[in-house]
């Protein structure tokens, strides 16, 4: 999820739970919390994406047009880690 996202997401949380049931304040939060876990020599990694079925006649939706870039960590690295 783009970081925008991620902010607009506990926004919602917090106006519906509340400022202290949102897991974190903010993209930077989260992605703070996600870089402190310890998993040694696993990199990020990272590919593009995108929807590649057919697309609709008219205006299709924004989502079968745009590129989206996976970041990961290699799940064998961080568990054998």
């Amino acid at each position: 999820m783009p970081g925008k996202g991620v902010s607009r997401l506990m926004e919602i949380l917090a106006a519906k739970y509340g400022t202290d049931n949102v897991p974190y304040a903010s993209q930077d939060d989260m992605y703070g919390a996600i870089d402190s876990v310890e998993i040694s020599n696993a990199p990020w990694q990272s590919f593009s994406t995108c929807y590649t079925g057919k697309i609709p006649e008219g205006e299709p939706p924004p989502w079968m047009l745009t590129e989206y870039d996976v970041w990961y960590h290699n799940p064998q690295t961080v568990l054998r880690n």
